[in-house]
């Protein structure tokens, strides 16, 4: 029988009993191929995307910072969401699928967390229109 625990990190549990997802897909590589770089790709975005907003965010005057909060949670609930993609690609291989709970978990919490913080977004809004009218008014 295969080991496919392949390398298990940080002592997780494991079973020589699980197989990797390529086994369930025949490990057809035009389908392999197809998914990997869909994955990857959705990853690779998934990360500059936060990426780009951080950048945004050391560009705004520091009266619009306020509003910067709820862009650091969309960073990192994009984020999250790239790591599952690239979690996908990884248990094509390896049957870590613990690991992808634990990141599917983690991105559902940091997904509904950031869903609620969208509910304040106008309170956020008018305390950057009443600085920025303070500013005018000088």
């Amino acid at each position: 029988m295969t080991n496919w625990t392949c390398g298990w990190p940080l002592g997780l549990p494991t079973s020589v009993a699980w197989l990797p997802h390529g086994v369930c897909l025949q490990w057809q590589w035009p389908l392999l191929l197809a998914l990997v770089v869909a994955n990857l790709g959705i990853g690779l975005a998934y990360t500059l995307i936060p990426l780009a907003l951080i950048r945004c965010i050391r560009h705004l005057p520091r009266v619009l910072r306020p509003g910067t909060f709820l862009l650091h949670f969309f960073a990192a609930f994009i984020l999250s969401c790239g790591l599952t993609h690239v979690m996908s690609v990884v248990v094509i291989w390896c049957p870590w699928y613990y690991w992808q709970a634990v990141l599917d978990l983690w991105t559902a919490g940091i997904s509904l967390y950031t869903a609620c913080l969208l509910w304040w977004l106008p309170a956020v809004i008018d305390q950057i229109r009443e600085a920025l009218s303070g500013i005018e008014s000088h």
